[in-house]
This record gives structure tokens, sequence and C-alpha cells, in this order.
């Protein structure tokens, strides 16, 4: 934990829930990435409401993110590492979409 020395008191930057959330919210990312193969391919999900509800939460989930990121390092009190942890797995899966995308569009 960081430790800020204001006047005589020193105070303890803490995690909240946002940062818990925060986490939470990167680690369903993660898993809903890394399983989108393996859902798309079962005909039960791909056919039925659950895949619009499992594709419609990649885009929400990165727009909640970002929020949570930009309140979390503007908040005084807030630990920054969950956020910077966030941060950075966000960038990867970005450049990874991208890299899909660029490789699909080209040499499909």
């Amino acid at each position: 934990m960081e430790r800020h020395v204001v006047g005589c008191f020193i105070e303890m930057k803490q995690m909240t829930r946002r940062s818990i959330s925060l986490l939470v919210l990167v680690l369903l990312l993660i898993f809903n990435l890394v399983f989108l193969d393996a859902v798309s391919r079962s005909s039960f999900v791909y056919d039925s409401v659950l895949w619009t509800v499992y594709v419609w939460f990649i885009p929400l989930s990165i727009i909640l993110i970002v929020i949570l990121i930009i309140v979390s390092f503007f908040t005084k009190n807030e630990n920054r590492s969950i956020a910077t942890f966030a941060i950075v797995v966000l960038g990867v899966i970005v450049l990874l979409f991208f890299f899909f995308a660029y490789f699909g569009a080209n040499f499909a």
C-alpha cells in the first residue's frame, strides 16, 4: 500500500469497490475472449439469444473498464495498481483485436 503524508497524518491508499469491480470486469473480459471460439462453435449458443448477450458483453465491458480506469485515476485515495493492470490488459486486447482484424481482412 502506498503512503502519503498529509500534515501529521498518513493517508493509506486503499482498494475500493471501484478497484475490485474493475479487476472483476477485466478478468471476465479475458475469460470471455478466451472462450469466444468455443462458444461460437456450439450451435446451441450460436443460434440463441445467449450469443447476442455474449457478443455484446465485449464492447460494453470495454466501455465500462475505460470509465472505471478514468474514475480510479482521478480519485485521490484509490490504489492505482489495479487500474494500471487494467490499462495494460485493455491495451493487449485492443492490439490483439487489430492484429486479427488486419490478418482477417488481408489474408482470408
